[in-house]
């Protein structure tokens, strides 16, 4: 199976919480569920949003981070090579 993206896989999560917070307002709107339930799964896929959201961002962190030091290292060994 292949590897999906942290960013794509953010993008679907955010989709997948809007669906649900329409979903859930009609389900609960027609007594089919119950509000805390609907409230409890809410808070979980908003918190698998801000995770996905933090690891999207760390691993943006993470390029930027590699990319200043090759920067450096190449410019060290221009300078002292």
């Amino acid at each position: 199976m292949p590897d999906v993206p942290l960013r794509l896989q953010l993008a679907c999560a955010r989709r997948e919480l809007a669906l649900r917070v329409c979903l859930y307002a009609r389900l609960t709107a027609h007594g089919t569920m119950a509000q805390r339930t609907a409230l409890r799964e809410l808070a979980a896929m908003r918190a698998i949003v801000r995770t996905l959201k933090g690891l999207v961002e760390a691993e943006a962190g993470e390029g930027a981070r590699q990319a200043e030091l090759f920067s450096e290292t190449a410019h060290d060994t221009e300078t002292h090579g």
